[in-house]
C-alpha cells in the first residue's frame, strides 16, 4: 500500500471517529427530547442544541456529516499539501547530485524510497530511458512532462471536493427549507382553525436552521477551498520547477 492510501484511510478512520463521537451524543440527546420536550428549555436567547436537531430533522444530520467530511479534508490538505511533501528539498538536492554524478541506480533507489510527486515524475523519466535507452530527447521531455501534468493534476484536482462540499451544504439547507414550510403550511392546510402555533413555529423554525447552518458550513470551507487552491497552484509551480531540472540532468545523461 502506498503512502497516500495509509494518509486517506487515515482521514477516513478520522472522520469516522469523529461522526461517532459527534452524532451519538446529539441522537440520545434528541430522543431525550423528543420524549420529554416539555423539559426543553425554549427561551428565545438560547436554544439547546437537541432541540434544533429535533426540529430540523434529517437535513441537519446530513448537514453534520457533511461538516465532519470538510473538517477531515481540511485536515488532510494541511498534511500533504506542503513543500515537503510535494517537493522535499532534501530529496530534489540529493535527486540531482545522483544524477550528475550518473548514478541512475542510486537516484531509483532514492526516488523508490522517498515516495512523492517529485519522485513520481523523475521515476518514470529514468524508467523510460531503462526501457528505450535509444529514446529521442523529445519523447523523454514528453513522458516526464505527461508524469508531471499528471501529478500537477492530482495535486489541484483533489481540492474541488471542497467545492464540491461548500455548493452542495447550502442545497441541502435550502432543501430543509422546503421541508419546513411543507410542514408549517401542512399544520394549516389540516384544519386551519385549529392549526397549532407550536407546529407552525417548528416548521418555520426548521426552515430557518437548515438554512443558516447550509451557510455556515457552506462559507469557511468555500474560504478553505480559496486557500488550498492557491498553495497547490504554488506546489504544482515548484513541482514544475524541480522536473524541469530532472529533465535536464536525465537528458546531459543520456547525451
Amino acid at each position: 500500500m502506498k503512502a497516500t492510501d495509509y494518509r486517506a484511510a487515515a482521514v477516513v478512520l478520522f472522520a469516522a471517529v469523529l461522526l461517532a463521537l459527534t452524532l451519538v451524543p446529539w441522537a440520545t440527546a434528541q430522543e431525550t427530547a423528543t420524549n420529554n420536550v416539555a423539559a426543553v428549555a425554549t427561551t428565545a436567547d438560547e436554544v439547546p442544541v437537541q432541540e434544533i436537531l429535533r426540529i430540523s430533522g434529517w437535513p441537519m444530520y446530513v448537514l453534520v456529516v457533511v461538516s465532519l467530511f470538510a473538517a477531515a479534508l481540511v485536515i488532510y490538505f494541511l498534511f500533504v499539501m506542503r513543500e515537503e511533501q510535494v517537493v522535499p528539498q532534501a530529496l530534489r538536492t540529493a535527486l540531482q547530485e545522483r544524477i550528475a554524478a550518473g548514478s541512475l541506480h542510486d537516484a531509483h533507489d532514492l526516488c523508490t524510497a522517498s515516495p512523492c510527486p517529485l519522485s513520481s515524475v523523475a521515476l518514470a523519466g529514468m524508467n523510460y530511458l531503462q526501457t528505450m535507452p535509444d529514446a529521442s530527447a523529445e519523447l523523454l521531455r514528453d513522458v516526464v512532462e505527461g508524469e508531471g501534468s499528471r501529478q500537477g493534476e492530482a495535486i489541484q484536482g483533489q481540492t474541488r471536493y471542497l467545492m464540491d462540499i461548500a455548493s452542495i451544504a447550502p442545497m441541502i439547507g435550502l432543501l430543509g427549507t422546503v421541508l419546513g414550510m411543507v410542514r408549517a403550511f401542512k399544520a394549516i392546510a389540516v384544519d386551519e382553525a385549529m392549526a397549532r402555533p407550536l407546529v407552525l413555529a417548528d416548521g418555520v423554525r426548521q426552515a430557518l436552521y437548515t438554512t443558516a447552518a447550509g451557510l455556515l458550513i457552506a462559507i469557511p470551507v468555500m474560504i478553505a477551498y480559496a486557500f488550498f487552491r492557491e498553495r497547490a497552484n504554488m506546489l504544482v509551480s515548484r513541482l514544475e520547477t524541480a522536473s524541469t531540472e530532472t529533465l535536464a540532468g536525465l537528458l546531459r545523461e543520456r547525451s
